[in-house]
């Protein structure tokens, strides 16, 4: 199935829902702990954090920055 970004777009923005503090950063890893990944939307103007490292192919129009280490979180439940 193709869609095109703005789907995609809205598609996300379902998705998205603010729970506030859900957890921690860490800066070194844990045998428990996952990389975490942040994204940008030049079009939305939105910073999106995730464990998913691979978001800009799920969702054309977001871009992984700060390649280096963004740190390590827990897994969720």
């Amino acid at each position: 199935m193709n869609i095109t970004p703005m789907q995609a777009q809205i598609i996300m923005l379902q998705l998205y829902e603010k729970k506030g503090i859900m957890g921690y950063v860490y800066q070194n890893t844990t045998m428990e702990t996952v990389p975490l990944y942040e994204y940008f939307s030049d079009e939305l103007n939105d910073h999106y954090a995730s464990t998913i490292p691979n978001i800009p192919t799920l969702f054309p129009g977001w871009r992984r920055v700060n390649v280096g280490n963004n740190g390590y979180v827990y897994p969720p439940n």
